[in-house]
């Protein structure tokens, strides 16, 4: 039962308690999978009506004005959420500094914004996307309001608050963007469905967490975050290029109708990072970092995280590849048919990025976060020589592009590894039976594409999705029936109440 204004947390944050770390490391999990499934279901839904009610050019328009508000985010993510989590010790004084801080920023970063849209709607020779991005300018103030809040759920490891919170944000949503789309705002019930998110996220942490900010400052205290947010922000801003480089490439040269067709084939498969590694990195970095000082207990968690991460990516991406053509007939409509080609590359290169993207939680619990930026700043020319040649071939050559390059990220993960005394062959053995499994999936899928061709999209898609996750259970029953009974307990301990 969620209590609200439970001044437990706050106590919790000032004198952290290992006891049952790993009892709360496993809820954790199984919060953030519900948490999961919940998005997934949820966004499907919404995506498949929205999709037939607004156009390739709206989604694309979104996608231009998410290049700004995107890097300005990174401006701002100076780590001041992680150092919360991260510090051994944590007092009030930390919380006041971090909140007025963050506060400063972000509303440097609004006026920026604003300013920003003028420029990017020159750039992009549209000037609704000069619009949208100065309206969304909005969102940093909104969103730097709760950074704290949150952050104080992670150290204490509260997950099923943060399920309470993320789910709320999310139902608030997509119900405002489907009536606004409804009622003819076109794309701009994107943009204000966004904003009603974040507003959501702001009430309830301030309902569920008991923390409101004093009016005071150390400034002996900014020049340690100043230090330590030096590797945060460097490395945001290398990680967000390396995200955003094909949009740039394909909105500057091919135009908002193919950037929506890109978008949206991208925007499938990264849901597998954004729903999986990305909550489930929520849960690990605070649970890292209290054990950054036991090495075997640290390597333990690590490798059990990523191969419990491999059971699920790893088929739904080679699964989305599979079933490409009647998923996006069935969810998008005709119109959508070019995503189909896309869709079929990426899905293979979202499943990759969220595995490897779970590797950045080991450079920040182990406070190397300058050894990360260095390494992905190497990586980075790399990223833009692929993209900017795969782009001579159109759209079907960004998408091979960018999938050559996530091979980038072995590099990233070696390094990781070695920090807490593991190496890349552990890495692979450890993703073997997901992957194995996941590709007699996909033949078996592809087998059964001349039987099944004649029949509608619908039908097609659920007799796939209904095979691939039978032979695809089968195969890891047969190969790794173990990790198969690791997700039952957490199953288990979550239906139980265990938390």
């Amino acid at each position: 039962m969620i209590r609200f204004a439970d001044k437990r947390i706050l106590l919790e944050c000032l004198r952290p308690d290992l006891a049952g770390l790993g009892s709360k490391v496993a809820i954790g999990a199984a919060w953030t999978f519900t948490n999961v499934g919940l998005r997934i279901i949820l966004t499907i839904a919404s995506t498949a009506i929205l999709a037939r009610l607004l156009t390739p050019e709206d989604f694309g328009l979104i996608a231009m004005s998410a290049l700004v508000t995107e890097f300005a985010a990174l401006l701002g993510n100076i780590g001041i959420g992680g150092i919360l989590i991260q510090r051994k010790a944590l007092r009030r004084l930390d919380m006041d500094t971090a909140f007025w801080i963050t506060m400063a920023i972000d509303t440097a970063l609004c006026l920026l914004v604003f300013a920003a849209s003028f420029i990017a709607g020159a750039i992009f020779q549209t000037p609704q996307v000069q619009t949208i991005i100065a309206v969304s300018s909005l969102s940093f103030i909104i969103s730097g309001l709760s950074t704290v809040h949150m952050a104080l759920l992670s150290r204490t490891l509260r997950f099923r608050e943060d399920f309470v919170i993320q789910a709320g944000s999310l139902i608030c949503r997509i119900v405002a963007s489907v009536l606004l789309a409804m009622a003819g705002f076109g794309v701009w019930s994107l943009v204000f469905a966004s904003l009603i998110g974040q507003l959501t996220t702001l009430l309830l942490a301030y309902l569920i967490v008991p923390y409101l900010p004093r009016l005071r400052f150390n400034r002996s205290l900014l020049s340690q975050y100043a230090r330590t947010s030096g590797s945060y922000l460097g490395g945001g801003i290398v990680n967000y290029l390396m995200s955003n480089l094909d949009y740039m490439i394909v909105g500057r040269r091919f135009g908002p109708e193919s950037l929506g067709y890109y978008q949206t084939a991208f925007s499938l498969p990264e849901e597998l990072r954004n729903r999986l590694s990305a909550p489930l990195q929520r849960v690990l970095f605070p649970a890292y970092s209290r054990l950054q000082d036991d090495l075997s207990a640290m390597q333990y968690g690590v490798l059990k995280s990523l191969r419990l991460l491999a059971l699920v990516t790893i088929p739904l991406g080679v699964g989305l590849a599979a079933v490409a053509d009647p998923l996006v007939r069935v969810l998008y409509g005709d119109q959508w048919l070019p995503v189909i080609p896309l869709l079929k590359i990426l899905a293979v290169g979202g499943a990759i990025r969220s595995i490897f993207s779970m590797t950045a939680s080991i450079f920040y619990a182990t406070d190397n976060a300058q050894l990360a930026l260095k390494i992905f700043t190497l990586i980075l020319p790399i990223v833009a020589i692929t993209l900017t040649i795969g782009s001579a071939w159109g759209l079907t050559g960004m998408a091979w592009a960018m999938l050559a390059a996530q091979t980038t990220s072995i590099f990233a993960a070696h390094i990781a590894l070695r920090l807490i005394k593991l190496n890349i062959f552990t890495l692979f053995k450890t993703l073997a039976p997901a992957t194995l499994s996941a590709c007699v999936m996909y033949l078996g899928l592809t087998l059964t594409n001349p039987i099944i061709s004649h029949l509608p999209p619908a039908a097609t898609l659920s007799i796939k999705i209904s095979a691939g996750a039978l032979l695809y259970t089968i195969f890891m029953a047969i190969i790794a029936n173990d990790q198969i009974k690791e997700i039952k307990s957490l199953i288990s301990r979550k239906r139980h109440g265990k938390d």
